[in-house]
This record gives structure tokens, C-alpha cells and sequence, in this order.
């Protein structure tokens, strides 16, 4: 006799048996290491909450693409059944334990899609990838980087609720990394039927009209880029960074960004796989301490800046691609640039195209060590640059003019004047 259990209750020596579930998450099809075998993984639950993996291999597959859809209801003996509420297991982690999360280890998150640009191309034109802007219910925005193929399917779907429909969709995101990011083995789950993603609708609903403010804010006049801007627009001076002591709070500060006098490498390497640094200066095959396989080592940009404004200077970390965009080039080209040509990186002319720019800056402190730095040393998290104007070159009066060429190496914005950058050297010497 057909008996009707839970998942738990199923065991391999279990006949004629039933179990009513819904999926949960659902992996893209992906070959096998060894290209053998094509399968898809899909994660199913019962009335418990209790999960199983269920693997279609080979032909499965296309006959079975229209069956496991997310939050449906299934039988096994396929059977007309009530459908089973919404779940509410989730092992999310909230915005400000982000920073917190130990390089390369997988986390989930629950967040509102406030914007979302198109998808871009990485400098070689090897890999695509999107940016967007999530948020929480505590209002604090964080970059969101949604890589390949998920950038061409959830991403460009999230594009189009947001931008030309002025929705702003939830989204689950499975198997995450810091600097939020999504990896090979990631998904994205949008609207997803949970409860804790219901009582975040009702407060999209209610603040609704913030969302599409901040929206315009955070858009910028190139379609490919964002601004990642506070939502009380709250600025510190470089000076009263020291106040800001936690780990989990992120800060704005508004200044100039250049790159430091001393020698630096303008990298890490680290596992191919889960991104685990390792204190080596040339790209090896490891046998990986964290994933436990033999990796390759790859480079990660990673260098520190200098930020200053009228009240004083501080440095701050920058790495992967934010310290790509400063130096504009890849990590693959710095580490070719200094380890296998053993030469120097253009520092002074790098320099001379930050110079009298000024940049809004969100930094946050460090909750972890690197190879280089301690808990809480600063890390930069965005830049965004400010628009500037010029003084007039001329003035009809002599006493106008007197006072034009007094300050005419001063730049004028909608904040106080930044001080002027110390000169910088042509070249940087090795360290001996």
C-alpha cells in the first residue's frame, strides 16, 4: 500500500512511496569536471522544510524542463493535492554581517534590486558581467556583480523591471562571495515565494517613491555605470574617519585619490576556485588549504590609495575590479607588467589623471586580515567622480584679475576646495 511520508521518513529500503514537495532552488544543467556526465541538480522540499537533492542526468533533462518549477507543488504519484504554504527557511545572512564573511565562503542573501545597469565586458573581453544596486529594509545600498550567464538571463531581467518598468524586484541570491558577486555554481531567485520575501514587498510598497529617487541618484550619465550614493547622503570629512570604529558600518568621505610614494605590487595571488590568498609572488599550481584540490594560483588587483580632503590624508585598500578601474588595466596585465617583465607601473602618470578630480568614496573597515593589512584597516568600497568647474580665465576688472591668478589652481565644487596634491615621482625604486 502506497504509504505518504516526509523526506526524512524515506529511506533506500522504502517502497511504494509518496512525498509532496516544492523546489526551492534550481541549478543550471552543468557537465561533470571530467565533461562525462550532463546533469542539473534541483533542491526540493516537503511541508518540514526538510531538502533533498533530486539529479536528472542525460535526456532527463529536456523531458523533464517543464516539471520542478520553483514554489510549485509536486507528487511523485502526481496526484491533485493542496498546494503547501509559502516556506520560510532561510539561511540568509543580513547586509551588515557581509563584510564579515571570510573570503570566498558561500553565503545567501534576500535583497531589493534598487538599480541595475547593462551587461558590460571585462578589459580583455573575456568575460560579461552587470552591476547593480541591492538594498535592505535598513536603507543601505551595496554593489551587487552578477557574472555571465546570469547576467544574460535574471540580469537582463532585472534590467527591464527596473528601468523600464519602475518595479523593483526581490531577489534571492544563492552561493554568493564577498565584495557580493555571484560565481559559477551561483543562482538568482527573482520575486521567490518566501515569507521573509513577502513582508520585504510591503516595504518596498511603502517606500516606493525613495526607491525611485534614489534610482535617478544613483544613475549616472553613462548608461554602463552606477553610483553607489548613501540614501542620507551623509558626508565625513577624512579627518573624522577615526570615529568611525565598527566593522559592519559603511561612510562616505568626499577627496582626491592618488597612489602613494612607496613600492607596492599591485596584486595578490590566490586559488583559482575559492579566491584563498596565498603568500607567494609568481602563479604556481597549490594544492588549495581551504577547497582542498589542486588549484592554480591567479592574480587579484590589490594595492592601497590615498584619500585626502582639506582636513587631512588617510589610505585605504582597493582590490579586484575597482582597482582595475583605477589603473586601468586587468590583474593578468599588472602581474605581466611587474613579475614577468620585472617592471614598474606608470605610478606618476596614473596620477596626473586622478589629479584635481574629486571623488565621492564609500569605505567601510576591514573586519578580516589580508597579507598586508590588520582587522580593521580601511577598505574602499566604491568612488564615484563628482563633477567640477572651472574658474573664468578672465575678468573685467583689474582687481578681479589680481585675484583670478591668485587662486586659479583652485578647483571649484560643490564642496570646500581640496588641497593641492603633493608633487609625485617620475618612477618608484624597487625595494632592495
Amino acid at each position: 500500500m502506497e504509504q505518504r511520508l516526509s523526506i526524512s521518513e524515506i529511506t533506500p529500503l522504502t517502497t511504494e512511496w509518496t512525498c509532496k514537495v516544492q523546489p526551492v532552488d534550481k541549478f543550471r544543467p552543468r557537465d561533470s569536471r571530467d565533461q562525462r556526465v550532463h546533469f542539473q541538480t534541483i533542491i526540493v522540499q516537503d511541508v518540514n522544510e526538510e531538502q533533498v537533492c533530486v539529479i536528472l542526468y542525460g535526456d532527463d533533462i529536456r523531458r523533464c524542463d517543464n516539471l520542478f518549477e520553483l514554489f510549485e507543488t509536486y507528487l511523485i504519484s502526481t496526484a491533485k493535492e493542496t498546494p503547501l504554504p509559502p516556506p520560510s527557511r532561510l539561511s540568509t545572512i543580513s547586509f551588515v554581517d557581509v563584510a564579515q564573511q571570510p573570503s570566498g565562503v558561500e553565503f545567501d542573501l534576500l535583497a531589493v534590486v534598487a538599480n541595475c545597469g547593462p551587461t558590460q565586458y571585462t578589459a580583455d573581453q573575456s568575460k560579461r558581467f552587470q552591476e547593480a544596486i541591492v538594498m535592505d529594509k535598513m536603507k543601505k545600498p551595496l554593489f551587487f556583480t552578477i557574472w555571465e550567464d546570469l547576467a544574460s538571463n535574471e540580469g537582463a531581467e532585472l534590467l527591464r523591471q527596473v528601468r523600464q518598468l519602475q518595479e523593483y524586484p526581490i531577489i534571492l541570491a544563492k552561493r554568493i562571495v564577498t565584495r557580493l558577486a555571484t560565481r559559477y555554481n551561483s543562482t538568482i531567485l527573482i520575486n521567490p515565494l518566501y515569507v521573509q520575501a513577502t513582508e520585504l514587498r510591503k516595504w518596498i510598497n511603502e517606500n516606493k517613491q525613495m526607491l525611485i529617487e534614489y534610482t535617478v541618484k544613483s544613475s549616472t550619465e553613462s548608461a554602463s555605470s552606477l553610483n553607489l550614493v548613501a540614501v542620507d547622503d551623509e558626508i565625513l570629512t577624512v579627518s573624522a574617519i577615526a570615529t568611525q570604529t565598527s566593522t559592519a558600518a559603511t561612510f562616505y568621505v568626499e577627496g582626491e585619490i592618488s597612489l602613494p610614494e612607496h613600492f607596492q605590487r599591485f596584486y595578490l595571488l590566490g586559488c583559482s576556485e575559492c579566491n584563498h590568498v596565498v603568500r607567494s609572488k609568481i602563479k604556481r599550481e597549490i594544492q588549495c588549504i581551504n577547497c582542498r584540490l589542486p588549484r592554480m594560483l591567479i592574480p587579484k588587483c590589490h594595492f592601497e590609495v590615498e584619500i585626502t580632503d582639506e582636513t587631512d590624508t588617510t589610505t585605504a585598500t582597493v582590490s579586484e575590479g575597482l582597482g582595475e578601474r583605477i589603473l586601468s588595466m586587468t590583474a593578468e596585465q599588472i602581474y605581466d607588467i611587474t613579475t614577468v617583465k620585472n617592471e614598474l607601473l606608470p605610478v606618476a602618470h596614473i596620477n596626473q589623471l586622478l589629479a584635481d578630480k574629486l571623488f565621492r568614496i564609500q569605505l567601510q573597515r576591514s573586519s578580516s586580515r589580508t597579507p598586508d593589512k590588520n582587522a580593521g584597516s580601511l577598505v574602499l568600497l566604491s568612488y564615484t567622480e563628482k563633477p567640477t568647474m572651472f574658474l573664468p580665465e578672465e575678468s573685467t576688472s583689474v582687481s578681479g584679475a589680481k585675484r583670478i591668478r591668485e587662486d586659479e589652481s583652485i578647483l571649484v565644487t560643490d564642496a570646500k576646495a581640496t588641497k593641492k596634491r603633493k608633487s609625485e615621482p617620475s618612477t618608484l625604486p624597487k625595494p632592495q
